[in-house]
């Protein structure tokens, strides 16, 4: 078995995965121009403006595409398939990778209501995943 794959954290992201850490989905957020954006960059790519600041994001989106994967393509995976990645559109208008939780494969829909969960996992990271909104 070999070591889970954990996110190389940059000057750019370091924020993201600190307020991940505190169960906070954090966004860089463009003072110029009112626009969220993904990834964090050091201008708005935008306006151009670097009157950036991060803000709490809603934690609320809808699934915007998956993939399922029945072979893996870390060794990690390997005893865990099938496992989807997914594009989750957020109520502020980016797209953001993760993975879509507690729902069956065969349960996963275009368009369906998504709100935000975080899985603390070894190495000190914690992943914000995604899961259906209850009742929806």
């Amino acid at each position: 078995m070999s070591d889970r794959p954990v996110p190389k954290v940059t000057i750019d992201d370091r924020e993201f995965w600190d307020s991940a850490k505190r169960h906070e989905l954090m966004l860089q957020h463009c003072d110029a121009c009112q626009r969220y954006f993904e990834p964090p960059v050091g201008n708005c790519a935008g306006c151009g403006s670097s009157d950036i600041s991060w803000r709490q994001a809603s934690g609320r989106g809808v699934l915007h595409t998956f993939n399922v994967y029945h072979r893996p393509y870390h060794p990690w995976f390997a005893d865990r398939l099938p496992y989807n990645t997914a594009i989750i559109e957020l109520a502020e208008g980016v797209l953001l990778l993760s993975q879509v939780t507690n729902c069956a494969l065969d349960d996963l829909r275009i368009g369906m209501s998504l709100e935000v969960v975080f899985e603390d996992i070894e190495g000190g990271f914690t992943l914000p995943k995604f899961q259906p909104v209850p009742g929806v």
